[in-house]
């Protein structure tokens, strides 16, 4: 396998609904991703968590993008 990031990733996205301890309180989302290449898995307990991950690979493909520019 090469030791170059790919130029894409593919993610298995996962979201279910898990309900709240006090029957009249709202259910709660929880989300797990798993990389379709690596199997490696993120869970979420908010969808917060979920965007800041995915923006925060965005950020990594940007720089690499940059690097290979240069």
């Amino acid at each position: 396998m090469s030791k170059i990031e790919p130029y894409r990733h593919l993610y298995f996205l996962y979201a279910w609904v898990e309900p709240h301890a006090d029957a009249s309180a709202r259910p709660v989302w929880r989300y797990r991703v798993e990389d379709a290449l690596t199997h490696e898995q993120h869970l979420f307990g908010e969808l917060r968590g979920l965007l800041e991950f995915l923006q925060a690979r965005q950020v990594v493909a940007l720089s690499l993008d940059a690097r290979a520019g240069e």
